[in-house]
């Protein structure tokens, strides 16, 4: 019965203390290009700069650890001396960061955003038995999302019935009929 960002909330918070980890957080890839951070766990200040300095998935060139996910669908990990940190190098050791795994969220056959985790230790995502729990994790935090975007749209198609006196057509932001 709780909303999903408090669900996400607790769920990264847990991960971080099972896990011994230094921060993890969802991302919910947004259409403007940017990833929005929907839910934090663990050392929050490192992920308020990455909103701050704004973490995109659209742009190749400065293509970091959650774009190079985002784009090509697939887990991977990074250590924080990665080509692909170049542009985060600083802010990440600054705060402790050493390594990260970021895991694509998908929901309905598209991915929706990133399970994003990182750890102050180097090597702490090399081994595959924790790879593989924190993909499972992943998996359930995709469900927990397609449900509630499920109950989002069982909620205004009951709004709208319940306000209609004649037949209703629903759209998207763009304006198509969903």
């Amino acid at each position: 019965g709780e909303p999903a960002q408090e669900l996400l909330r607790f769920i990264c918070g847990e991960v971080v203390r099972l896990f011994d980890l230094h921060l993890a957080w969802v991302g919910r890839k947004e259409a403007d290009g940017q990833v929005s951070i929907a839910a934090c766990g663990g050392n929050c200040v490192y992920a308020e700069s990455l909103r701050t300095a704004g973490v995109r998935w659209d742009d190749a060139e400065g293509l970091g650890p959650i774009g190079a996910v985002l784009r090509s669908g697939q887990a991977q990990v990074f250590r924080v001396t990665d080509s692909a940190f170049r542009s985060w190098r600083d802010s990440a050791e600054q705060h402790g960061v050493r390594s990260v795994i970021v895991i694509p969220l998908i929901t309905r056959g598209e991915i929706y955003g990133t399970f994003t985790l990182y750890s102050t230790q180097p090597d702490r995502f090399d081994a595959t038995a924790i790879v593989k729990h924190l993909t499972e994790i992943a998996g359930r935090i995709s469900v927990l999302v397609d449900m509630a975007l499920d109950q989002q749209q069982l909620r205004l198609l009951s709004t709208a019935v319940t306000t209609a006196g004649t037949g209703v057509f629903i759209c998207d932001r763009s304006g198509r009929i969903q």
